[in-house]
C-alpha cells in the first residue's frame, strides 16, 4: 500500500515501504522528486531495487531541496548506490534523516 500525505502547507510525505517497486519503480520516484519539490518524507523501505535505483535517487536528491527525511532500508543498494547518496548528501544538506539500515 503506498500512501501520500499532503499538508496545509504544501508539504508531502511518500510513503512506498514494502511494494516491491524494483529498480523500474526507484527510477519513477527519482524522476517524479525532480518534479514534485514539495515531498519533505520518503519511505522507500523494503522495496527490492538495487544500485541501479540508488542511483538514481541519488541524482534526485540533489536537487530535492525540501526533503529532509529519507528511508531506504532493506533494499540491495550496494557500495555504488551507497557512495552516490553520499555525493548526493554533500549537494543537499537539507537531508536531516537517512535510513540506510539492511533488512
Amino acid at each position: 500500500m503506498m500512501r501520500l500525505r499532503i499538508y496545509v502547507d504544501g508539504t508531502v510525505c511518500f510513503d512506498v515501504l514494502g511494494n516491491d517497486i524494483k529498480d523500474a519503480g526507484a527510477l519513477a520516484i527519482a524522476e517524479a522528486l525532480t518534479i514534485n519539490l514539495n515531498i519533505v518524507d520518503l519511505d522507500l523501505s523494503s522495496n527490492g531495487f538495487g544500485s541501479q535505483g540508488g542511483v538514481a535517487l541519488a541524482e534526485a536528491f540533489k536537487t530535492a531541496t525540501k526533503l529532509e527525511t529519507v528511508d531506504i532500508y532493506g533494499n540491495e543498494i550496494g557500495d555504488v548506490g551507497a557512495k552516490a547518496i553520499a555525493e548526493a548528501l554533500a549537494m543537499n544538506q537539507n537531508i536531516k534523516n537517512l535510513n540506510l539500515g539492511s533488512r
